[in-house]
């Protein structure tokens, strides 16, 4: 369920906040620097890979290793969609679950997986999903 969560809420993101997909490592930085619940900077961090381990590993060193990380990660998501769009051909499509619609490209699927397949965090452990 929990990848079916993630999808649902990544489509609606997608429909409502412009260039969701191309900003997210961005939203996401946001999202944390701000006053929003503990559970919700929780659900952003795992959005983009991170568990709360994950997390603390990637801000040991200096103050500037989280955005490094997300800068990282985001040439990962344009070098991954770039590298399917050579090899598979250009990708376009919609995808609508409920009166949720979004268009799809390889630049918006990668970033989708960033979450897919981890662990969900559920009452301050993380647990298989």
């Amino acid at each position: 369920m929990s990848n079916a969560e993630l999808l649902v809420t990544f489509l609606k993101s997608n429909r409502e906040i412009e260039n969701f997909a191309q900003n997210i490592p961005r939203i996401v930085k946001s999202g944390l620097d701000s006053g929003i619940s503990n559970e919700r900077k929780l659900f952003l961090k795992w959005c983009i890979g991170l568990t709360e381990k994950g997390i603390q590993n990637v801000l040991r060193g200096k103050g500037d290793e989280f955005e490094n990380y997300l800068d990282v990660l985001d040439k990962s998501i344009r070098d991954a969609a770039k590298q399917c769009s050579m090899e598979y051909g250009d990708l376009e499509g919609v995808l609508r679950i409920r009166g949720v619609e979004s268009r799809v490209n390889w630049r918006r699927l990668p970033i989708r997986g960033c979450g897919v397949g981890k662990t969900r965090p559920v009452g301050g452990a993380v647990r298989p999903a």
